[in-house]
């Protein structure tokens, strides 16, 4: 018995005889191949080139012979002998493979995949106004092909609670090949309005008017003005002044409007302006008593002035009144007939301080 024998190929084997008289050796040669199973597996491979892996045999050694058969070129000649073929055609393969003592075969359908490849597109950007949700979609998706949005979930459609970049890949059933979008999706308010007074305002030198849209949800800011030498800039409020207006607009009714524009809508406002000498002429009599006529210390022009103080003093120097805010409402109440002096601050103007003297004369004596 001179076996088993494991290694495939040529074995010499030295056989050697010993008895009580001596001993004699020869040597024997003997082939030995081992079976072997050949086996391919019917398939589908993706069509981008990369193709499919065909290994009949799982060990594989020098005694092997390979005969492929299968469409051309993935199969020519030169494959012969070859263990292994990558193909990436569709077809029938087959292999004959043998050694000196066995032979098999096997063969495999090769199907090339060539997925529907879906039209994916969620546009550049989308704005919802005046909302809390919004929901994004991929439509026409062919059945068993995998979706995934960026922030893990799946399906078609996926609501959206909050501004930001939203992505979705979509990849066909053998992972061939994955598309990919993505989509900006920005939540905004409409934009509002509490805007100051519109009413004609007179405006007089040196003093400064902030015009206020009281915006909300804005995020741009356009001012004009209806005379054309007036230039005027700002955001959610702009300062208007005198000094801005040319001279042939002076004294005339100044349209100055502001417009807040944000994402999903604009709105404005007009505010009605008059660049205006501002001249105020101060009696120097006035007769405080029963009757409405000249019995307040009445300052021509005063309105235009918000927050002129007056301080009226007696001959001795004795303050007699004060006040911070003067709205022409003195009548003199508990002050002597006579002369008095008086200092008028204006908050401002070209003259902003006034001094003088004024004379109190009762018309009810």
């Amino acid at each position: 018995d001179l076996g088993p024998y494991t290694g495939n190929g040529e074995n010499t084997v030295t056989v050697t005889l010993t008895n009580e008289c001596g001993s004699d050796s020869d040597e024997v040669s003997i082939e030995y191949y081992a079976d072997f199973e050949v086996e391919l597996e019917d398939g589908l491979i993706c069509a981008d080139g990369s193709g499919a892996e065909l290994d009949p045999v799982a060990n594989d050694n020098a005694y092997l012979e390979y005969e492929w058969d299968g469409p051309s070129p993935s199969i020519t000649s030169s494959n012969d002998n070859d263990p292994e073929v990558t193909v990436n055609q569709s077809g029938t393969y087959s292999v004959i493979v043998e050694n000196e003592c066995f032979t098999h075969e096997a063969s495999a359908e090769i199907q090339v995949s060539v997925p529907v490849q879906p039209s994916i597109n969620l546009g550049d950007s989308y704005l919802e106004c005046n909302e809390d949700e919004v929901q994004i979609c991929i439509q026409d998706i062919p059945q068993g092909y995998t979706i995934a949005w960026g922030g893990g979930q799946s399906g078609e459609c996926i609501d959206v609670t909050s501004s930001g970049n939203y992505s979705v890949s979509v990849t066909d059933p053998l992972n061939c090949e994955t598309l990919v979008d993505d989509i900006d999706v920005q939540f905004a308010d409409f934009v509002s309005l509490n805007p100051s007074s519109g009413d004609p305002q007179i405006v007089c030198p040196g003093q400064v008017v902030e015009l206020s849209l009281g915006a909300s949800n804005a995020t741009s800011f356009d001012w004009e003005a209806s005379c054309d030498g007036v230039d005027i800039s700002g955001g959610n409020s702009a300062n208007f002044s005198t000094a801005m207006v040319p001279a042939d607009c002076l004294g005339d009714v100044i349209t100055i409007t502001g417009t807040a524009t944000g994402l999903c809508n604009s709105e404005e406002a007009s505010f009605q302006l008059i660049a205006d000498a501002c001249f105020i002429t101060i009696p120097n009599v006035f007769t405080p008593g029963n009757d409405s006529l000249n019995s307040a210390f009445y300052i021509e022009g005063l309105e235009n002035y918000i927050g002129a103080k007056l301080w009226v003093y007696n001959r001795w120097g004795a303050e007699v009144y004060s006040s911070d805010s003067y709205e022409n409402d003195w009548k003199a109440e508990d002050v002597a007939e006579g002369t008095y002096y008086f200092v008028l601050h204006l908050p401002y103007g070209t003259e902003p301080e006034r001094k003088g003297y004024m004379t109190i004369i009762r018309d009810d004596n």
